[in-house]
């Protein structure tokens, strides 16, 4: 509901290969609860639509956010991928969800 509006669970991801696949990210992310709406992984564009290795992912609970963030500089491919810490406003703004 509404209520939840203030305590969301997004982290971002930066260094992600460009052609990067919600299904990596579900894969790198795996046994926790991404968001399954379409703001459950948003990826960053610039303004002529290409990637720019950085994306958002909404997860379902304070637990799989907390452990989101334990797998900072792990590896999708050959790239460490940085997570950090978000907000829904963050997302909203570098997205323009």
């Amino acid at each position: 509901g509404s209520h939840m509006h203030g305590t969301a669970f997004v982290v971002k991801l930066r260094g992600l290969p460009y052609a990067v696949t919600e299904q990596q990210i579900e894969e790198f992310f795996s046994g926790l609860d991404i968001k399954t709406d379409r703001e459950g992984i948003l990826f960053v564009m610039d303004r002529r639509g290409r990637a720019t290795g950085e994306a958002f992912v909404q997860f379902e609970s304070q637990d799989d956010t907390e452990q989101a963030l334990g797998r900072n500089r792990e590896k999708i491919g050959h790239r460490y991928i940085e997570i950090f810490r978000s907000s829904i406003a963050e997302m909203k703004r570098a997205t323009g969800a």
